[in-house]
């Protein structure tokens, strides 16, 4: 036994420090300026690590070193704890990466303007002095243009 422990303590001391080298020759940079989508990207990335058996800290100090460009400065002024950490900014920031028509329309419409039961400002119900626009929310826009000038800045509700 105490034969074992020596000889697992001169081990300890022959480990040799990770090298992100076969990670990078596995798995090509990610930039975040091109078409790559990041999910794709992190699916490449994990599955390598698995296959070489990459501990959680040499995953984040191989993932970094994958970055280029924009994706490069994101980790620069990021704070990083760690590689869940850094995987979960990194999908947040690059989540739009790959953009098409369809991702693009679904986006704005969660971000439409939705109807709803709260009471219209005063300057944005219909006057005598301003000519109703016939294209819908027109005259309102307008109408919130001037208020600043008509009253001082304060809006009524």
């Amino acid at each position: 036994m105490k034969a074992k422990i020596a000889e697992l303590e001169g081990m300890i001391g022959q480990a040799k420090p990770f090298d992100a080298t076969h990670v990078k020759a596995l798995v090509q940079p990610f930039s975040g300026d091109d078409l790559m989508d990041i999910h794709t990207w992190l699916e490449k990335l994990e599955d390598t690590f698995r296959v070489l058996k990459v501990g959680k800290t040499e995953q984040l100090i191989a993932a970094c070193g994958l970055l280029t460009g924009t994706a490069e400065v994101f980790r620069r002024i990021t704070t990083l704890k760690d590689y869940d950490d850094f995987r979960t900014k990194l999908v947040e920031e690059f989540r739009y990466n790959k953009l098409t028509d369809e991702t693009i329309v679904k986006e704005l419409r969660k971000h439409t303007l939705k109807d709803s039961n709260l009471p219209m400002p005063k300057s944005c119900r219909p006057n005598r002095l301003h000519k109703p626009d016939p294209t819908p929310g027109r005259q309102c826009c307008y109408s919130m243009l001037l208020l600043p000038q008509q009253n001082d800045g304060k809006m009524e509700a």
